[in-house]
């Protein structure tokens, strides 16, 4: 993430870093929705948040979540598929910690054909053994990808390290025992519990006219019932026993990564994190660029904040040589070493602010960027205008602020390791 400001969109009208500010509203039968108008391109972009991801799900049934919302858009009517492949409409489905997402993306002329299709699928989906099984097996391939990439299998193990095996800690795609666990009636109390108003947000980014979208949402949305609204409680972290994790794999490469909890979500929290990701991993200015362009250490580093409802965890992580593997370890653990100690300039603070600006706004230039966002800054408690604060809240960021947070949460000792490929040289440890 190197910080240039091409393409920084200026404040619209309104204050807003675009043309126009999110319009949030409630339907007659109780669905929140956020609209913002966007006539950049003839194009709609909508997500629809199903509260209650990885971390609703029952114990030993992982899998759960991303299984009942990718079965909720399997459109059963071998005509209406057709229509929408003519139409180019894309349907995706995902699941995070705290809620499923499924994402829209179509010409806007074909916006509500595609809503009166997709809506009647999901408000009574086709629940048979026969498609339960067919998206179990895909859900086992896609998770053996998943976790043939070291990147992603680390993220995973540092998850399950700090927040358990169920919930955040639990793989998107369940395991193989989990999904054998997971029965017709667990898909369907799952969809009948969470598919209400109540508990889904929907969120646009659209250059159709307001009124005609209201109108949109209010016919086609106007089915699902109301429902009770569920709370799940966040999941908890803890240091784990073990702080260093070794996995041996077949590689030319070694993947190594470190991750450290985060406080309670808040807006003020949230901020500080960000600006922390930028520190650690935002482009040639951040910590981690002498570990490859000065130590010689590794081939690639980055880090990642991931921050649901409840607690977070930031993490950094580079890929190396295996005979470079513990250079790279002290290296790495010294990189937060030095942040904890709180000595960050105001000069240092510029600059991370700068680029974490020039990041999130260029992170979310794109309609179904932005779609997404304000849907998950809205569920988790910050409010879908959270997208248009955050960029100017950075500038309140003082040096003292963010090296009190550095001092709290950046100290190694209460880190989590984990490293994967082949075993270490002669001469190397792995404890």
């Amino acid at each position: 993430m190197i910080g240039l400001f091409a393409g920084i969109p200026s404040p619209g009208r309104g204050g807003s870093l675009w043309k126009f500010p999110p319009e949030k509203r409630i339907t007659t039968g109780g669905l929140a929705w956020i609209y913002q108008r966007d006539a950049s391109s003839s194009v709609t972009s909508a997500v629809l948040l199903i509260r209650g991801g990885r971390n609703a799900e029952p114990a030993g049934k992982s899998g759960l979540a991303y299984l009942a919302t990718r079965l909720s858009i399997e459109i059963p009517d071998a005509g209406k598929i057709r229509e929408l492949m003519i139409q180019s409409t894309q349907l995706s489905a995902g699941c995070q910690e705290d809620c499923s997402l499924i994402s829209i993306q179509c010409l806007s002329e074909n916006f509500e054909s595609t809503l009166k299709i997709l809506t009647g699928v999901i408000r009574d989906p086709l629940f048979s053994g026969l498609r339960i099984d067919t998206i179990k097996a895909d859900m086992l391939h896609r998770g053996k990808m998943t976790f043939d990439d070291s990147v992603n299998a680390g993220h995973f193990e540092l998850l399950k390290a700090f927040f358990g095996t169920e919930g955040s800690g639990s793989s998107i795609y369940g395991t193989e025992q989990s999904l054998k666990a997971i029965g017709r009636k667990d898909v369907q109390h799952f969809h009948d519990t969470r598919f209400t108003a109540s508990n889904m947000i929907l969120s646009v980014v659209s250059d159709i006219a307001p009124d005609a979208f209201t109108s949109m949402v209010e016919k086609y949305f106007s089915g699902f019932a109301k429902g009770a609204r569920t709370e799940d409680p966040p999941r908890s972290s803890s240091l784990p026993p073990e702080r260093f994790i070794f996995h041996e794999k077949e590689s030319e490469t070694s993947y190594l990564g470190l991750g450290l909890r985060l406080p309670p979500l808040s807006p003020e929290n949230y901020i500080l994190s960000f600006l922390a990701d930028d520190l650690l991993g935002g482009g040639v200015g951040s910590r981690l660029w002498p570990l490859r362009f000065t130590e010689r250490i590794a081939y690639n580093v980055n880090s990642l904040v991931t921050f649901p409802s409840g607690e977070g965890m930031i993490e950094a992580f580079l890929e190396t040589s295996p005979e470079k593997l513990d250079g790279a370890r002290v290296s790495l653990r010294r990189v937060f070493s030095d942040l904890a100690l709180g000595n960050l300039s105001e000069e240092d603070l510029a600059i991370a602010r700068n680029n974490a600006r020039a990041s999130f706004l260029r992170t979310n230039e794109t309609k179904e960027a932005r779609a997404k966002s304000m849907a998950l800054f809205e569920a988790r408690g910050l409010g879908c205008e959270f997208i248009e604060r955050l960029p100017s809240e950075l500038a309140g960021i003082g040096a003292a602020e963010m090296n009190s947070f550095l001092k709290r949460w950046f100290s190694p000792d209460e880190a989590v390791e984990v490293a994967i490929g082949p075993k270490p040289v002669a001469g190397g440890k792995t404890e």
